[in-house]
């Protein structure tokens, strides 16, 4: 069922990263990512503490313990995904630890999770299971499937795989139809909206940041780029102390770092986000000379 891709037979070949694919009428296959994301804990601001937690979940799989499912549910660009990215690629860059390949996936492969599941615990290979920017709908055919393949089907979570999911919304279910007091069993409607999320074994929350925290991530992005030095310190205290001498004034600071950070702060109320995809998009733009 799973074989049909350009390569052949996909799991046989030598990529870590794949993606499962399901185009509507047709049977699922599995297809090789050629180019993955190659970020590190390292370049993401202000989730140590969740990487940590994640790190030492997955690490289970090489003591014989199934690592438990993690849900990650917040604001859109906080880096959710990417957090889960960047220790796949921390993993596969220890020389004591085993391949990690990556199997991501949306909700049209919902139906196919089951029979992959069971055909990736025939393998010796530690799978990584990414669910991305998942959501239901209240009639969504998939959301029972999908409940019973976390906790309550017949197949055991097999001992080679860790899945987590992300998503933009607290509930996976939103409690709209409840919340209309029309549904036949309302009670039975509020347990389906917290259904899924019970099931998890870990849940984090993901906040947008502070405008300090979103401006940190700025200054970190851009000393990366090499558009700051990494000796320039004391960059949001400076801004701090100029915004309150110039509450009144027009002109720009002659800091060429205070002039990125209001720049970045413009950008983001453009966007109507400050988060970390807001940052790192900013900075593109601006060592393209494209703002």
């Amino acid at each position: 069922m799973f074989d049909r891709i350009d390569e052949g037979h996909v799991l046989e070949g030598p990529h870590k990263a794949l993606r499962l694919v399901a185009p509507p009428g047709q049977l699922p296959f599995l297809h090789a990512i050629h180019h993955p994301r190659t970020i590190l804990p390292g370049e993401l601001s202000g989730l140590d503490e969740s990487a940590e937690l994640l790190r030492k979940n997955l690490r289970g799989l090489t003591r014989g313990l199934p690592p438990l499912p993690v849900l990650l549910h917040g604001h859109r660009g906080t880096g959710k995904t990417s957090l889960v990215l960047s220790l796949w690629n921390e993993w596969n860059q220890s020389p004591e630890l085993p391949p990690l390949r990556l199997v991501q996936a949306d909700i049209t492969g919902i139906p196919f999770f089951a029979p992959l599941s069971d055909l990736l615990s025939l393998r010796p290979e530690f799978y990584l299971f990414l669910l991305d920017d998942l959501a239901f709908s209240p009639n969504d055919l998939d959301f029972r499937q999908f409940k019973a393949f976390l906790d309550g089907g017949a197949m055991a979570s097999p001992e080679n795989m860790a899945l987590v999911v992300t998503t933009n919304i607290r509930n996976l279910l939103p409690e709209s139809r409840s919340a209309r007091g029309d549904a036949l069993h309302p009670e039975e409607e509020a347990d389906d909206v917290h259904a899924i999320r019970d099931r998890f074994g870990i849940v984090r929350s993901f906040d947008e940041p502070s405008q300090e925290g979103y401006l940190s991530i700025v200054l970190a992005k851009a000393r990366a780029a090499g558009i700051v030095s990494g000796e320039d310190e004391g960059a949001l205290s400076r801004l701090a102390a100029w915004q309150e001498i110039s509450r009144d004034r027009v002109e720009e600071p002659s800091d060429p770092v205070l002039r990125l950070l209001l720049s970045a702060l413009a950008f983001a109320r453009g966007r109507g986000s400050r988060s970390g995809r807001t940052a790192r998009q900013f900075i593109d733009l601006a060592l393209r000379g494209l703002l």
